[in-house]
């Protein structure tokens, strides 16, 4: 499928209904319809054209998400998570106290690159590393997924 874009460059048409959505959304405020596949974005630092391989608002699913300092990647875990609830009590990390996002912080694995997942990271570019997200301390409840990323569910992220 070949999505048309607006006249402003940055939102795509819905192929259902024809009104403008983010591409970012992935879903179509109006009528619901989803895109399937994948979308680039143009990184407003390089201009390149990154691949997103996928994207969702968080708030609307059992998820959890925090981005690399170092490089794209976003860690990815359930909020009913044992040992999620009991490193931060449970609850959507956008919702919970400062001390209870630096406990969380401090359980964390390190990312493959040797970065850390923070609440104050932004989504970077993986080809230049510019910012292409606020970081959900500002209470973004949508996940990019661009280069890789880390699934709770199936790799162990918390440290003993």
């Amino acid at each position: 499928m070949i999505y048309k874009y607006g006249d402003e460059g940055d939102k795509v048409l819905c192929p259902k209904c024809g009104r403008h959505m983010l591409r970012e959304r992935i879903r179509c405020a109006f009528c619901g319809e989803r895109l399937t596949e994948f979308f680039n974005v143009q990184c407003k630092t390089c201009g390149a054209q990154v691949p997103v391989r996928n994207a969702y608002d968080a708030s609307k699913s059992d998820e959890a998400f925090l981005y690399c300092d170092k490089d794209s990647t976003a860690l990815i875990w359930c909020i009913y998570d044992r040992e999620y609830i009991a490193v931060s009590g449970g609850g959507f990390p956008w919702n919970l106290t400062q001390e209870a996002r630096d406990e969380i912080e401090r359980h964390l694995i390190e990312c493959p690159c040797g970065g850390r997942f923070l609440f104050k990271n932004t989504l970077k570019c993986p080809v230049c590393g510019g910012v292409f997200s606020r970081s959900i301390s500002h209470a973004s409840e949508d996940v990019i997924i661009m280069d890789r990323h880390i699934d709770g569910n199936e790799t162990r992220i918390w440290k003993d």
